[in-house]
């Protein structure tokens, strides 16, 4: 399921709203695999791989020809009782690398729903109730924990035309691919992809032009808050204890998307002790509420966002002291296509409320999203009394996508110093004001050597509310595909220097130096039976600062039936400004602080494979598999000179130390730094067995391995990583599909 590979294949794409703007496509190869997503925003792609309706299909290879016949269920589908649907039909044949459609759209113009042809004549549908029921049962097996049993249930009804509820009570999402491993050195937090169904199914309904309120991986997190112990138990996800949402779309064009959900308590074991375990995270509500119109025949929108949470903090509590007790935002954003498809003007706007102790809000404006603290910063005031925190965004844009040659973005954003998402939305840091414009060539008739290209240049600037730019970057990209289908990107990105408000966590400005970097990317056509790509990036900087970085990828189809994948990645590089400690009792030039600054070295080396075998269209086995191993080490330490530059003055003999070990030691703050060898491996094996329409029988194998005294970064090392310690986990999952109509 949703895995046809390179094969020939037929598409099925309905607009069964007739808004032009969304679609959703069923897929039958000419071996019988199928395949579905949901289209959004009138675009062939990205493609909502999680629209998996009941549905069947079934081909029939004769000497000449194959024919396809597929039954879709009525109440799989989400419409509106107006008698018309929009529809297309492609067919994709690999060999010729050939689409050949029922309504074809231009290569120099974009669009996709807004192009299907009518279907007349299917009015009259009796409307369905759709209650569908999943429920499971599910068993785990781990090394470090007790067996334990769980079951829960996932609900999906139509409450109304085009609008349907799911629901689910104790979800679980063990056959879920684990995240990759990283090491991260940054103030920012890792930002990852969601893989859980629940979450992911029906997203589209909650997309919005502009910032994230949204994050959906905030539900279900590991706990923000620490119990201060280093010997408790490690807890890694928030227990889900429910959650719906009502998604769809109405007769009078409203698409609706709301969600809602409750979380933990989580509690920490304390192993050998019978002292009460200590509170994590504490009940939490979230909810998301995304509203969108659309007008004048589908060429206009406006939508609206707002999300809510709420923690059960108990007065004085430790959670009370870091975590805020509600946080509220949302915003309304436009768009209209003023031209033909493609040709867009939009807009939005936004705001966030936090509101806590003032402990707590004064953590938040500490955290990497604002660092209020900033000694030089006379825009914003670090008040330690206050006990709320707000902010506002706002933003503007156009774009022209169906030129015969050109085309063209540019645009505007704001975020207020005080504007804070990272409760139930993401942003990395606010008090920015942005500006972007892209111009671009593109030539889609073949030609002697290429078959299509396109060059663009496109620009960059930023500045925080008190004026102060940071770096301008500049891009020039290539791509093309060559005759024989082989594809070409080639992309050179620089910067001017400017300066950096994040680079001390919390300190003084930092002059950030110019520099430039080169892309070089290569891959196969992916119609092929064997696939291949190689990449890489070279970089430096004026400071002598430098990063290389080689990647590849190898699809290989040894037989129908089993399709390998690997992707190895190797990177080198060298911050010659990283930040590392700041210590007090520095000189009055740098507002009594020193800012610790050294060179930091990295290698890493990691090799993501995939192997699926598909014993049949409902009867596959997947193995997932990454081995990771990186270093990193300091040297040439120093301190910032002065603020608003990057020049580095040597540490005083009683400010750093250097131990027998090779560590380096700082007696002001007791903290000490050492080279780091890092070893991981994640990787789970899955079965997975349709064996009824949407019921399903999952045996699941997860390992997680990881060694903080790994050797030297090479290819030895990665099969190294299969001897580091590490959790073994064995689960069976099983689902049934009922249907009531």
């Amino acid at each position: 399921r949703d895995e046809s590979g390179n094969s020939e294949r037929i598409i099925l794409s309905l607009d069964p709203f007739r808004d032009r703007r969304s679609a959703v496509s069923f897929s039958l190869t000419a071996t019988s695999v199928r395949s579905d997503y949901s289209h959004k925003n009138d675009g062939d792609r990205p493609r909502d791989m999680s629209f998996d309706p009941v549905w069947t299909g079934r081909a029939h290879v004769a000497d000449s020809a194959w024919t396809a016949e597929i039954r879709i269920p009525f109440s799989q589908l989400r419409f509106n009782d107006t008698g018309e649907w929009g529809i297309n039909i492609n067919r994709w044949t690999p060999t010729r690398h050939e689409d050949a459609y029922w309504v074809v759209v231009p290569r120099t113009e974009s669009g996709c729903a807004s192009r299907f042809a009518p279907l007349i004549g299917i009015g009259d549908i009796p409307h369905s109730r759709r209650v569908e029921i999943l429920p499971y049962v599910a068993g785990w097996s781990s090394t470090d924990t007790p067996d334990r049993w769980q079951a829960g249930t996932d609900l999906k009804m139509g409450i109304a035309p085009g609008i349907t509820l799911d629901g689910t009570i104790n979800p679980d999402f063990g056959q879920v691919d684990a995240d990759p491993a990283v090491l991260n050195l940054t103030a920012f937090e890792p930002i990852f992809p969601e893989l859980r169904p629940f979450f992911v199914e029906g997203a589209h309904h909650f997309s919005n032009i502009g910032p994230a309120y949204f994050y959906s991986r905030r539900i279900g997190a590991p706990p923000r808050a620490s119990t201060g112990t280093s010997w408790v138990e490690t807890v890694t996800h928030t227990p889900i204890r429910g959650a719906a949402k009502v998604t769809g779309r109405t007769p009078g064009g409203w698409s609706v998307g709301a969600l809602g959900a409750i979380t933990g308590p989580a509690d920490s074991d304390l192993p050998g002790t019978t002292e009460p375990r200590p509170e994590i995270e504490p009940l939490t509500t979230h909810a998301v509420l995304r509203v969108e119109r659309a007008r004048l025949d589908d060429r206009s929108a406006v939508g609206a966002t707002v999300t809510t949470l709420s923690r059960d903090l108990r007065p004085e509590s430790d959670l009370a002291a870091t975590l805020a007790a509600e946080a509220v935002s949302g915003g309304a954003d436009w768009r209209h296509r003023w031209s033909n498809v493609g040709d867009d003007v939009f807009g939005y706007v936004g705001f966030s409320h936090l509101r806590g102790t003032a402990s707590a809000i004064h953590a938040t404006q500490t955290s990497s999203t604002h660092y209020f603290q900033r000694p030089d910063a006379t825009h914003v005031v670090m008040d330690s009394s206050r006990t709320s925190l707000s902010g506002w965004t706002l933003g503007a844009g156009a774009t022209r996508q169906s030129g015969r040659h050109w085309t063209w973005e540019l645009g505007a954003a704001l975020e207020s110093p005080g504007f804070d998402l990272n409760d139930l939305g993401r942003l990395r840091s606010a008090d920015d004001i942005d500006a972007w414009a892209e111009l671009s060539y593109r030539e889609t008739e073949p030609g002697s050597k290429l078959r299509d290209y396109s060059l663009s240049a496109g620009t960059r600037t930023e500045w925080n509310f008190a004026g102060v730019r940071g770096p301008v970057r500049a891009e020039l990209d290539f791509k093309g595909t060559a005759s024989d289908f082989t594809r070409v990107s080639l992309a050179l990105h620089g910067r001017t220097r400017g300066f950096d408000d994040d680079a001390t966590r919390g300190g003084p400005l930092v002059l950030q130096d110019a520099g430039a970097r080169l892309h070089l990317l290569l891959t196969s056509s992916y119609a092929s039976q064997t696939t291949w790509g190689i990449g890489g990036r070279v970089g430096h900087s004026e400071l002598g600062s430098h990063d290389t970085e080689i990647t590849a990828e190898l699809g290989i189809r040894p037989h129908p039936r089993v399709y390998l994948r690997m992707e190895p990645t190797y990177s080198r590089g060298e911050e010659k400004r990283q930040y590392v400690e700041t210590l007090p009792n520095g000189p009055d030039e740098t507002y009594g602080s020193t800012f610790v600054f050294a060179a930091l070295r990295q290698d890493r080396l990691s090799a993501q494979c995939r192997v699926d075998f598909a014993f049949s269209p409902d009867l596959s086995l997947q193995l997932y598999a990454e081995p990771y191993v990186t270093s990193a080490s300091y040297a040439d330490f120093g301190a910032l000179a002065k603020p608003g530059s990057n020049r580095l003055v040597r540490l005083a003999d009683d400010v750093i130390e250097t131990n027998d070990d090779g560590s380096t030691h700082f007696p002001g703050t007791g903290r000490t730094i050492r080279d780091s060898r890092i070893l991981s491996l994640r990787s789970n094996v899955v079965v997975r067995w349709e064996w009824a329409p949407a019921s399903t029988l999952f045996l699941v194998w997860q390992q997680d391995r990881f060694d903080s005294e790994g050797g030297p970064v090479d290819p030895a090392a990665l099969w190294e990583t299969g001897n580091a310690p590490g959790n073994h986990h064995i689960g069976i999952k099983m689902t049934r599909w009922l249907s009531i109509d």
